[in-house]
């Protein structure tokens, strides 16, 4: 009797128990999976704390390499600026600078022309001088007036535009849509010499990106347009040196330097050269009497 009482009482006990352990067993379950997904969790933000430096540090790295290759070559191009004497080669240097701080797909040097005709109402041109052009319908030698397509509108404006301008910009996205030769360019910047702008620089689908790619751009054309100005302003100086005001024919001097430089050539070149020279009969009692304005 005292067998079949504590059966049941035993059954309780071994339910209790059972159930207790299967708390345990339940709770550590949970500890566990809140451990696994917390240390999930953590690998994942670990992850992503990496892979954002990882991004960083390459766009660091990206950054620093743009710095290096512009403050490179914008070294160079200053020296070349410097050294250069003839306007027609600046637009070459130019470009070559461009290309290789940005890697565009496309990139142009336009320079402004005067008027067709000689008209002085008609609008001043830009004509695509230097160009480098891996695709699209731009061509050297292809004009645009000043307020036409979007380096016109630069050129008018005098102002450094960038392709969210011209997004945003009604007017120049109308002048964008109008120019079919033109690519989208990512960033125009004017050659500007005090009121006047002497060309644009511009180009599209850079390689190579950086936060003060517009201002760089901007630089290399102030580079431009200032040495543009001082080489005119050189040649002009030497034209008055080298030309009579009066008979603007070259002077005694300009005479004798080209002979001195053809001479020394055909020295260096074992070649020849012809000097003719004509003596004018009583030129001087002519000149004596008549006064050297009348002579000239």
């Amino acid at each position: 009797m005292t067998d079949l009482m504590q059966s049941p009482q035993l059954a309780i006990l071994a339910a209790s128990l059972a159930g207790v352990l299967l708390l345990v067993v339940l709770a550590l379950l949970v500890a566990l999976y809140r451990a696994s997904a917390a240390r999930q969790k953590a690998e994942i933000a670990a992850r992503e704390v990496k892979e954002a430096s990882e991004r960083k540090f390459r766009r660091l790295e990206h950054d620093l390499h743009f710095l290096v290759d512009f403050y490179r070559v914008f070294a160079r191009l200053l020296a070349e600026m410097h050294a250069e004497k003839k306007v027609r080669m600046i637009p070459q240097a130019l470009l070559n600078a461009m290309v290789e701080i940005y890697g565009p797909e496309v990139a142009a040097v336009l320079v402004r022309r005067g008027p067709s005709g000689g008209n002085p109402e008609e609008a001043p041109r830009l004509s695509v001088v230097a160009l480098h052009s891996t695709r699209g319908a731009l061509q050297k030698g292809m004009e645009f007036r000043f307020g036409e397509g979007q380096a016109g509108m630069v050129a008018e404006r005098m102002q450094v535009m960038v392709r969210k301008d011209f997004d945003e910009d009604q007017l120049a996205s109308y002048e964008r849509s109008r120019s079919i030769n033109e690519p989208k360019y990512d960033i125009i910047a004017p050659m500007v010499a005090g009121e006047e702008t002497l060309g644009v620089l511009a180009i599209s689908r850079p390689d190579r990106h950086h936060d003060s790619e517009r201002e760089v751009l901007e630089m290399i054309a102030r580079v431009g347009a200032l040495t543009w100005k001082n080489v005119q302003a050189y040649r002009d100086k030497e034209v008055e040196a080298e030309i009579d005001k009066l008979t603007k024919i070259f002077n005694k001097g300009a005479l004798l330097h080209r002979l001195a430089l053809v001479l020394l050539e055909a020295r260096t070149t074992s070649g020849k050269a012809s000097i003719f020279m004509f003596d004018l009969d009583n030129f001087k009692v002519y000149n004596d009497t008549n006064g050297h304005l009348a002579g000239d």
